[in-house]
């Protein structure tokens, strides 16, 4: 089921993780409107999509499970390109 061509890199999943502003996000963890929530979703997603990618591939998981997030992450970019966000554009 593995469809995923995302190779990343140490350096490149390090440095998403690291472009979330985590405090801030946890701060502010509790928005108002229903776009505003989605929109903190796709951000937190850009920057932890690398890191789910890897996970997907690692063989030291099972298939099952790592079938299971192929399917969360393709959910997820679906949602992002209905809303024009593109998961991971500066990576």
């Amino acid at each position: 089921m593995n469809t995923m061509t995302n190779d990343f890199s140490y350096r490149q999943i390090s440095d998403a993780v690291a472009s979330l502003d985590v405090a801030t996000i946890s701060t502010t963890a509790v928005v108002e409107s229903e776009s505003d929530r989605l929109e903190q979703l796709l951000t937190i997603y850009a920057g932890i999509r690398p890191l789910l990618a890897a996970l997907s591939n690692l063989r030291l998981i099972p298939v099952t499970w790592r079938n299971a997030v192929i399917v969360f992450i393709q959910s997820l970019d679906a949602v992002a390109i209905l809303r024009g966000f593109k998961a991971g554009k500066d990576l």
